[in-house]
């Protein structure tokens, strides 16, 4: 009996390695212009795997990173993979306090950064958070903020004062020793953390996801074949590495099948629509907004990008036939998973019929159980509605958090997904809903709870409420009911405040002004948000009403 095929190798170190050997003059990421073959990555994470050995890193260091889609940050993230240390990206549409309170939970050693991303300077914003950059010295404990911090690079820009120039930063690592690196290298287990990915909760704080390198290596390589990904093929990489689809989902799918990246620094359609033209990558991954960004582009029609014809889109019918009929990317496949499930845990295959791939999610990767649970956690029948529970590469847990570990795991190692869903007679998955308060606007899951307590910090604000309404666009609109109390607030008022606190996809698209004593609730106090959505829907029905009448 034949064996399935498996990935190269079971650390990400490891895959660079065999991809230099098996494919040493064939490409592994093109950006600006610019190819490198993964004969040379491989040297260059040596490079920077020594250079994070020189700067007191080792297994289970844990390495903070804000940049956007540059192969620096694929030179780190390799770097950390290859001698066992842990990266936690950093969300650039973040501002202070989201990054404060992700690095003072993640505890990073050293921070790599930038100083702008295209028009955005995040000078400032360091210069705030690190004022102690300022002396120049170099010593454990030395931030205020962050006291397990001890060095600051920045990868390329105008020097921050006390940051170290990446050149430096990589000259200081010719000291260490090829036997050093070698002996790192060694200590590297398939189980040992690579990412920690942050992602919104129910609870609204952002849980730090733990993935090893073996399961996100394992589970890609299967999603690839599902894609019918080979060494030949090139993936469009524009959605943020900071977000699970492109750092635990597309990227290791396509590597651990020898393929190329295209990587784009930030999303903008017109430069991605040229982009695509000019280097014909074969494979679309991209988040739903995105998908509509192109769509509705000016300069579509007037471009090829007809060399796009695999990957992965959402679970949307909508957003499958816009990629499919609309992009022409025929053989795109549909998928369902979380960050904690390594990516998807079920997907079509590539040869699915498009019904099947615009209807369903797709049958069961190879490696995964599942269970689909009534609300007194016994198993139904195919074709009913319940909660869907998986096991298999699933996340080991949250970092530091004991008590999301236990909300999300049963005791015999279920993974609580907390999303209905209904099984087919055909074996294929229906996703129907999610039962967690999570909105999912443009493709960001977006925790309610962390909306409302930015905008309840107004010292004008004595209550909020954030609910999601249906958009044919972004899948979903954020509203906020907002009881003012006596204070005379604009809708622009609290957009602008929580513009000034907050990344700017958590502003809500519309604002509601209501009193506390006008809001629905039940018999223990609590707003029934389904009502307020419903409220929401007739306001705006309403002003359509009076705007065409």
């Amino acid at each position: 009996m034949s064996q399935s095929p498996k990935p190269p190798a079971d650390t990400y170190g490891g895959l660079i390695r065999a991809n230099a050997a098996r494919l040493p003059e064939r490409p592994a990421i093109i950006f600006e212009g610019l190819t490198c073959i993964w004969r040379e990555l491989d040297r260059i994470v040596d490079t920077y795997a020594r250079a994070l050995l020189a700067s007191g890193v080792r297994r289970e260091s844990m390495v903070a990173i804000h940049c956007a889609n540059r192969p620096e940050w694929l030179y780190v993230a390799l770097g950390c993979a290859r001698i066992g240390a842990r990266l936690g990206p950093l969300n650039t549409f973040h501002r202070d306090a989201e990054i404060v309170q992700q690095m003072q939970h993640s505890q990073p050693e050293i921070l790599l950064l930038v100083d702008r991303i295209r028009r955005n300077d995040y000078r400032d914003m360091w210069q705030r958070l690190l004022p102690e950059l300022t002396g120049g010295a170099t010593h454990a404990g030395r931030f205020a903020l962050f006291p397990t911090l001890r060095e600051v690079i920045q990868l390329r820009g105008e020097i921050l004062a006390g940051a170290t120039p990446l050149q430096a930063w990589l000259a200081a690592g010719a000291a260490v020793t090829a036997e050093q690196l070698a002996a790192a290298e060694a200590l590297v287990q398939p189980s040992d953390d690579l990412f920690i990915m942050y992602t919104s909760g129910s609870t609204g704080i952002p849980k730090g996801v733990r993935m090893v390198h073996g399961d996100i290596l394992g589970n890609d390589f299967k999603l690839g074949e599902r894609q019918g990904l080979t060494e030949h093929d090139m993936t469009w990489i524009a959605t943020p590495m900071f977000y699970g689809l492109s750092t635990i989902n597309a990227i290791p799918a396509i590597w651990t099948h020898g393929g190329a990246i295209l990587l784009q620094e930030t999303f903008d359609a017109g430069e991605s629509l040229a982009l695509i033209e000019q280097y014909r990558p074969t494979t679309y991954v991209a988040l739903a907004n995105m998908t509509r960004a192109l769509y509705f582009h000016p300069d579509r029609p007037k471009r090829d990008i007809s060399s796009l014809k695999k990957g992965i889109a959402g679970f949307s019918t909508d957003d499958l036939r816009m990629v499919i009929d609309g992009l022409g990317i025929t053989y795109c496949c549909a998928m369902y998973g979380l960050t904690e499930t390594y990516g998807n845990c079920f997907i079509t295959e590539a040869s699915d019929s498009v019904e099947v791939r615009t209807t369903t999610q797709g049958k069961l990767v190879e490696g995964w159980e599942y269970r689909i649970l009534d609300d007194a956690g016994k198993p139904v029948s195919t074709g009913e509605l319940g909660l869907l529970e998986v096991r298999g590469a699933v996340t080991p847990g949250y970092l530091h958090n004991d008590a999301a570990n236990l909300e999300a795991f049963t005791d015999d190692g279920w993974f609580r997904t907390g999303d209905i869903v209904r099984m087919g007679d055909d074996g294929r998955l229906r996703f129907s809903s999610r039962k967690k308060e999570i909105l999912k606007i443009g493709g960001v899951n977006i925790a309610p709870i962390e909306v409302e307590n930015i905008i309840g910090l107004h010292p004008d604000v004595a209550e909020c409420h954030i609910v999601g309404i249906p958009d044919d666009t972004k899948g979903e609109l954020m509203a906020a009911f907002v009881d003012a109390g006596a204070a005379t607030l604009t809708e622009a008022d609290i957009k602008e405040f929580v513009a000034t606190n907050a990344a700017r996809f958590k502003v809500p698209h519309y604002v509601f002004f209501m009193g506390s004593a006008d809001m629905p609730r039940v018999a223990s106090g609590k707003v029934p948000k389904f009502l307020l959505r419903e409220q929401a829907l007739k306001i705006l029905a309403s002003r359509s009403t009076a705007a065409h009448g």
